[in-house]
């Protein structure tokens, strides 16, 4: 029988290899390309944006009176649909 006291000093096994961490090779270059990727498409997607705006003339006062206006056709509409 072992005494109790060589339970608690267990030697590890002797780990020779270290193992590297971190992203390396192919995996490395696909990560930056859909990183590139993907701010790519934010760029054209903000470019996009800003040149719709400019193109249809947008500001605060058009966008508050067609929201407004679109609302209050929609609520006519709808009370229409109920009484008729």
């Amino acid at each position: 029988m072992m005494p109790a006291i060589s339970s608690l000093h267990l030697q590890r096994p002797g780990c020779d290899a270290v193992y590297p961490v971190g992203l390396y090779g192919w995996r490395k270059r696909c990560l930056y390309f859909f990183l590139l990727l993907l701010l790519v498409t934010m760029i054209v997607n903000l470019a996009l944006t800003v040149w719709i705006i400019k193109v249809m003339n947008f500001s605060v006062v058009n966008n508050l009176k067609m929201l407004l206006f679109g609302f209050f056709q929609c609520f006519i509409c709808s009370g229409l649909n109920r009484f008729g």
